[in-house]
């Protein structure tokens, strides 16, 4: 079921990159103007251009299946970044964080083989010698 999370997880970032941040920029450039977000040095405009360009790109990343673990810490960064600027209760986003945490603990993604595969590239491997002596047994 990792495999569907990490659909819905993707696909839900990029909708709402696409939906809220290119299709109504005038939303986030409310928020930034009324908390005093700051842009590092950037005009809001820009700012929010960048911030829908990553969110747009992590979505797909996270949608596909690539780099699943790294995406998904840099979300959570950045949700309890803005989290925190925003002054907003964490169980605002409590969801989010819900749905990362999966992803961080398990979400290896495409780029990653399997143990088993590894393992037998590296013949004199700990995981060889484990399952060698019983301590586990690796499927075929």
């Amino acid at each position: 079921m990792q495999w569907l999370l990490r659909i819905l997880v993707g696909a839900d970032v990029l909708y709402l990159a696409v939906a809220y941040k290119f299709a109504q920029p005038n939303l986030m450039l409310g928020v930034i103007d009324v908390h005093h977000i700051p842009t590092f040095g950037l005009e809001p405009v820009t700012f929010v251009l960048l911030i829908a360009v990553v969110e747009t790109l992590v979505g797909l990343l996270i949608l596909v299946g690539v780099m699943i673990r790294p995406l998904a810490v840099v979300l959570f960064v950045a949700f309890t970044f803005f989290t925190l600027i925003l002054r907003e209760a964490v169980l605002a986003h409590i969801i989010i964080y819900g749905l990362l945490v999966p992803l961080i603990t398990n979400g290896a993604g495409h780029w990653h083989g399997p143990l088993k595969t590894k393992a037998m590239a590296h013949p004199d491997s700990q995981v060889l010698k484990a399952e060698q002596y019983g301590a586990f047994r690796m499927g075929a």
